[in-house]
């Protein structure tokens, strides 16, 4: 999402069964040959770390990370990283917000028993496009 823009869900991924790591889904979705980032301000946690190097992007906001150092070193952050730490974690807040409005849908947040993951998928593509009508 873009600040001044409308703001909306703009892309969902096809759902994943099993245990997936968000950076693999990602790069299986955006090949990373293409500049998919290349003219966007691009916020991401600890979980995309390789993202900085797989793709060319315009700016790139990562939060800092405690260093991993021998017992009896201090790996604490400084104060500037904290605050800079925090101002982040306000801008991706609205990301969690969003998939918070998904979760609005009764559907959505409680346990699905239908096995077809292609209708679950129809669902959730529903239930977005229902979001972003509803907070035009």
């Amino acid at each position: 999402m873009v600040k001044g823009k409308s703001k909306k869900i703009d892309f969902l991924s096809t759902l994943v069964t099993g245990k997936t790591h968000d950076y693999q889904l990602l790069k299986a979705n955006f090949n990373t040959d293409k500049l998919w980032f290349d003219q966007k301000t691009v916020r991401i946690d600890l979980g995309f770390l390789g993202m900085a190097t797989d793709y060319k992007i315009a700016q790139l906001y990562i939060p800092h990370k405690k260093k991993r150092v021998k017992k009896g070193v201090s790996n604490e952050l400084t104060p500037l990283q904290k605050e800079e730490n925090k101002k982040q974690a306000q801008e991706r807040v609205e990301v969690e917000h969003w998939i918070g409005k998904l979760k609005n849908f009764r559907i959505l947040h409680q346990k699905i028993r239908i096995r077809n993951i292609e209708v679950i998928d129809n669902i959730v593509g529903i239930v977005a496009g229902l979001v972003n009508f509803i907070n035009l």
